[in-house]
């Protein structure tokens, strides 16, 4: 099973973009602002439409696929916490299972106990703070069991325990087969919790290959012309910066 984009355009975000996603590994996609992440990340879940390309599940043009079937498949969590009717948490994240025609228990039940939210389960969504929010949200992608995860910024309103939670899940569900692809700007992420990294510049392909490859020194000056290294040990590396470079 693999989800693949094939020369993708969209006017003034991606140019040509193309790129193979894999079963059981986490993608991360980063760049500068407005490089082109969260354009190719709706791209992949159907909800952009390219000017130019393809995007194909398993072969199949995504485009021709059956909205429900491709929900069933695909998970999307956006960039925004934003909910708009304030329900019952058990009640949103059970709008999961509406691709499969219902509102099933048990995986409602793994998703509220996967994001830490059992003890929220009947409160009003609204009444909680934006990083529960958050988790609420990746939640409802977790309840409707599907075989690819894209999320927009997981991390950006969490607290450090429930970024690293949130990261163990990632690799729980890639282990157990689930294609994982998340945009992230957090780079120390990317190099310590991804298998591979995508770099994007100007809505174009940077860099593409392991977070050691992908992220090393050369490319973040050339991508985001800031001169850094990398200290630490492999999976619990930090990104030293120096200031922005100069031009050469």
């Amino acid at each position: 099973m693999t989800l693949t984009a094939e020369a993708l355009m969209l006017t003034g975000r991606l140019q040509r973009v193309s790129a193979a996603f894999m079963p059981g590994h986490i993608t991360a996609i980063c760049g500068p602002n407005g490089a082109g992440k969260s354009s190719l990340l709706h791209a992949l879940a159907g909800l952009l439409s390219p000017a130019s390309g393809t995007v194909r599940l398993d072969g199949a043009p995504l485009a021709q696929m059956r909205a429900r079937e491709r929900a069933r498949r695909i998970g999307f969590l956006p960039q925004s916490a934003e909910v708009a009717w304030d329900v019952p948490v058990r009640s949103l994240v059970a709008l999961g299972r509406m691709p499969h025609g219902d509102r099933s228990s048990p995986p409602v039940d793994a998703a509220l106990a996967a994001m830490d939210l059992q003890h929220v389960a009947q409160r009003r969504v609204l009444t909680l703070s934006g990083g529960e929010r958050a988790r609420v949200l990746l939640a409802r992608v977790l309840a409707g069991e599907p075989r690819w995860i894209l999320a927009d910024e997981p991390l950006a309103a969490l607290d450090l325990a429930h970024q690293a939670a949130m990261l163990r899940h990632f690799r729980t569900s890639a282990a157990a087969g689930t294609g994982v692809v998340l945009v992230l700007h957090d780079l120390a992420a990317a190099m310590n919790h991804a298998d591979r990294v995508l770099v994007l510049t100007q809505g174009a392909v940077a860099a593409d290959g392991s977070p050691d490859h992908a992220l090393d020194a050369a490319v973040i000056k050339r991508v985001w012309n800031v001169d850094a290294q990398w200290i630490g040990d492999t999976g619990a590396r930090a990104l030293v910066t120096m200031g922005r470079g100069g031009s050469s």
